[in-house]
């Protein structure tokens, strides 16, 4: 069985926006070396159209890894989803707008490349 998406660019020098085009699907089917690979090639991915709920969301994050940091500090009031401390709500309960487009958690010095995900 075919999985139809499309690939659309995100922005003019980085970036792919990938669209499930088919309905509701879920992110198992699309294979973890591919979107490592695009990922590797565009920087930056993003999923739209997927059937994902917050124990979905985080099975398909560790897919890529499993030791992901709680959020610490920055300029938002952030929400946890399901008692996740790495899950975290776009607006939380006490601010009325998403949170825009960032390097989250830039700021913490972790010492190494990160991945962040976002739905």
């Amino acid at each position: 069985m075919s999985f139809p998406i499309q690939v659309f660019p995100a922005a003019e020098t980085f970036g792919r926006l990938i669209v499930s085009t088919g309905g509701s699907r879920p992110l198992k089917r699309l294979g973890t070396k591919t979107l490592i690979d695009l990922f590797k090639t565009y920087s930056l991915l993003w999923l739209r159209g997927f059937d994902l709920d917050p124990d979905g969301f985080v099975r398909f994050t560790n897919r890529f890894d499993t030791d992901f940091m709680g959020y610490s500090g920055g300029a938002y009031m952030r929400d946890t989803i399901g008692g996740n401390k790495t899950l975290l709500s776009v607006t939380g309960s006490r601010q009325f707008f998403a949170v825009p487009f960032h390097g989250e958690m830039y700021y913490t010095k972790a010492g190494r490349r990160s991945c962040g995900f976002t739905a």
